[in-house]
């Protein structure tokens, strides 16, 4: 699995420029921030959702609970959000 570490060794930059440059903060200019992207994609770096997550206490995430599937419109909902 590639790192944001493996992007610093890549870009030549420290990890706080590479993590402005991928959350779009400012204080990173154009050129390095081009070039971290570019480095990501030549990676193929995809973030960790499940430790973003961790680190911001806040996964984005909906549970919810159906009693049975059997109902036309309990799938009705299930699908709408699923999609």
């Amino acid at each position: 699995m590639i790192t944001i570490k493996d992007i610093v060794r890549g870009a030549g930059a420290s990890i706080a420029t590479v993590s402005r440059a991928l959350n779009g903060k400012e204080g990173v200019s154009e050129e390095t921030k081009n070039h971290v992207l570019e480095i990501v994609d030549n990676l193929e770096y995809r973030s960790n959702a499940l430790a973003r997550g961790l680190k911001l206490n806040r996964t984005n995430t909906i549970g919810v609970l159906f009693p049975e599937m059997s109902s036309q419109i309990l799938k009705f909902y299930y699908q709408c959000l699923y999609l």
